[in-house]
């Protein structure tokens, strides 16, 4: 997802399909009838990021916990889209590897549509192993993530 046309064009499809963006986090849903729900405690979102690639699942991932919410767009088991919101807002690699520090929280696979042909280009194990290697880079020196995006 290389090219400003192509994240716009990938951003509008996140917000088409009930992401968060900017103005509007995302919300719990009311049902899941037709997708998965379930509580981070009973499965990481690391291993459901992983299922839903292996499985190439199509929809829109919503992931929420106390103060914070997030959204991921896949399109056949590949990450189209990702939004992230605290205080800060993220997009794309970086919102998923924010999204990956929730550990008290719940998530709602919603299968949809996804139009479009692009993604981030880069599989959920990278951007697993990319995160975990950000973390213990900020361990090391003292970081603590959940105050850099609480307190």
């Amino acid at each position: 997802m290389g090219r400003p046309s192509e994240r716009v064009a990938t951003e509008d499809a996140l917000e088409a399909a009930g992401g968060s963006s900017a103005d509007t986090p995302v919300r719990e849903p009311k049902s899941a009838s037709r997708g998965v729900r379930g509580n981070l405690h009973d499965l990481t979102l690391a291993a459901l990021l992983h299922v839903l690639e292996q499985e190439k699942r199509t929809g829109l991932l919503s992931v929420w916990g106390p103060h914070l919410s997030g959204s991921v767009l896949w399109r056949n088991g590949k990450i189209v889209a990702a939004s992230y919101e605290v205080r800060r807002s993220e997009r794309g690699e970086a919102a998923v590897s924010a999204m990956l520090s929730i550990d008290d929280g719940r998530f709602d696979f919603d299968p949809r549509p996804v139009p479009g042909t692009s993604d981030l280009g880069r599989g959920v194990a990278s951007i697993v192993l990319r995160a975990a290697h950000e973390d213990d880079e900020r361990d090391r020196d003292g970081g603590d993530l959940v105050g850099e995006i609480v307190g």
